[in-house]
């Protein structure tokens, strides 16, 4: 990974925080012969400059890793084309995950010695103007799960459906058990429509037997297709035909989303 020269100068404020910390201003910047950095981009408004926060890898540099163990610390940086001028430093737990969409890593060899005429790489400039905006990003984010949440929330309702509990008149199998249909159904229309995909469940049998693949209004038949369960039952004839009652139901589809939406 190149490594960028980083002119960089501290802010009064920014001095009186590290020494709150528990930071000394050269003994921080020279505990690296090159510093992980990950940089994250500010909004830049029209009374804004252009700033960063330089987040200070807590794993990759060996030597801060030790002097500092179990922090993550952030220089939050005005950038000028001739240096970076620190004004505010803040700390996070090394639990802290600094690996964003929005966050470019990078190789930083911080100079305190600024001279006259010094510059900032142009590349480094160049990388940071082309650089995401966090706060561009993080909204980006937000919007993509409140679209998800939203989404869900349609699925619950029209998974919502109640039990629909119908006699029927016979069954029978495909040639490999892979398939049933049901004949004789009694359900209104509205029933019907709402059928396909529901799980089905006969009385006499305590597990779910299989979804509905097809749904047959003017036949009254409703094709299902089998778990592996059913078909070994089908297989080994052990299909009770005697209590003729049958339950589409979507609690099974219901459940799954309901999941979806706590985990958000």
């Amino acid at each position: 990974m190149k490594t960028y020269r980083c002119p960089v100068t501290l802010t009064n404020k920014a001095k009186d925080k590290m020494r709150e910390l528990g930071l000394e201003e050269r003994s921080f910047f020279s505990l690296e012969k090159s510093f992980r950095i990950y940089i994250e981009k500010y909004p830049q408004t029209a009374d804004r400059p252009l700033s960063v926060a330089l987040y200070v890898d807590h794993e990759k540099n060996v030597h801060f890793a030790k002097m500092y163990e179990g922090l993550v610390v952030i220089l939050h940086c005005v950038v000028e084309k001739d240096r970076f001028i620190v004004t505010n430093v803040t700390t996070k737990s090394s639990r802290y995950s600094m690996q964003t969409n929005w966050r470019r890593d990078v190789n930083l060899t911080f100079d305190l010695n600024i001279q006259r005429g010094s510059m900032v790489s142009f590349d480094l400039l160049s990388l940071i103007h082309e650089m995401p905006v966090a706060q561009d990003s993080s909204m980006y984010v937000k919007k993509r799960i409140a679209s998800w949440e939203g989404y869900l929330k349609i699925q619950e309702r029209s998974a919502d459906i109640p039990d629909m509990l119908s006699p029927y008149s016979g069954l029978t199998f495909n040639g490999d058990f892979t398939r049933m249909t049901i004949t004789g159904c009694q359900l209104d229309d509205k029933q019907w429509k709402s059928l396909k995909d529901l799980s089905v469940k006969l009385k006499g049998i305590d597990q779910d037997v299989g979804k509905v693949l097809k749904a047959n209004c003017s036949a009254r038949t409703v094709e299902v297709e089998l778990n592996k369960y059913m078909e070994e039952r089908a297989r080994k004839n052990r299909v009770d035909l005697n209590q003729r009652e049958v339950t589409f139901s979507n609690f099974a589809t219901l459940s799954q989303v309901k999941k979806a939406t706590t985990r958000i």
